[in-house]
């Protein structure tokens, strides 16, 4: 594609002005014709004449200059390759154009070959290795994955209530992957949630909780949400609300939690606490884990 140039006073050039503009506009049309066929401003009479639509705009634009009447040979734009490119020189930016792309589209595929040539004499060393055998793009999956060290968040099981405490998940008050499983059952048991899993939110949920506050202020708001009559459920919804993700949710609802679970009582009244909520399950009914757990937890 070839561009036709125009000067930017072009529109008030006295010739233009003389010319009117129906005559303008019609050789304006013929400059865009000349750039596209590349005929260095030269145009045959009828091609003019059917641009033009008369022969009265045909002399008006002869008479004023913007065309030359070249006789047989038709018309000329004046002053055409003062602001215009030749044929010439359009062709030959055409055919250079033409040649960079071509050199940079051979580049490109010789350095897409060049990085394919390790790989290739990677891929033909190991299956030399391997007795030609194709070696798998990800590692095979081993049969019984390794025992996860303690403290592992991620790859931990999720446990219930009723789950056997061996290994790496067994509760040790000197770990703290133990008192976050403590931690955990001391939840189902006040809520009364036996079934529920440690998974591994929950698990971060409680190691960032003891992090900033510490086991016992933890355990605490464990009980204070359980003493809660709003989130018991005696609210206009009727729903419980005790997920341990809630009550832990950040340090406001934790020490939020924990101011309930040792209310104040009034003056002379003897001091009475709500009883907890528990599992109807003797197996699962309350029972508080030792101090010393939750104080080595705390660095106490």
């Amino acid at each position: 594609m070839t561009w036709a140039k125009f000067d930017d006073a072009f529109w008030s050039h006295p010739k233009v002005l003389r010319a009117g503009n129906e005559a303008v506009g019609a050789f304006v049309r013929m400059v865009c014709y000349c750039a596209q066929h590349l005929t260095d401003g030269r145009i045959d009479r009828a091609t003019a004449l059917s641009i033009a639509g008369r022969e009265k705009v045909l002399a008006a634009l002869v008479s004023v200059g913007l065309l030359d009447d070249l006789g047989s040979d038709g018309l000329a734009v004046h002053g055409y390759l003062e602001r215009n490119p030749s044929r010439s020189t359009v062709e030959r930016d055409r055919a250079s154009n033409r040649d960079r792309q071509r050199r940079f589209a051979e580049n490109s595929h010789a350095k897409r070959k060049a990085s394919q040539v390790p790989n290739a004499v990677s891929n033909a060393s190991r299956n030399a290795v391997t007795n030609d055998a194709p070696v798998p793009s990800r590692p095979v999956q081993e049969e019984e994955p390794p025992t996860p060290s303690a403290g592992t968040v991620e790859s931990t099981p999720a446990l219930t209530l009723d789950a056997p405490e061996t290994g790496a998940v067994a509760p040790a008050s000197a770990s703290a992957g133990g008192v976050v499983v403590e931690l955990f059952k001391h939840w189902q048991r006040v809520h009364g949630h036996p079934s529920a899993k440690l998974d591994p939110k929950r698990r971060r949920t409680i190691e960032r909780a003891l992090k900033s506050h510490g086991a016992d202020a933890v355990r605490a708001a464990i009980d204070g949400c359980a003493r809660s009559p709003f989130h018991r459920g005696q609210n206009d919804r009727g729903q419980v609300y005790d997920d341990l993700g809630l009550i832990l949710r950040d340090a406001s609802q934790i020490e939020k939690f924990a101011a309930l679970a040792t209310p104040t009582a009034p003056k002379g009244a003897p001091v009475t606490q709500p009883p907890l909520v528990t599992a109807t399950s003797n197996v699962h009914r309350f029972n508080p884990f030792p101090e010393s757990a939750y104080r080595k937890a705390a660095g106490r």
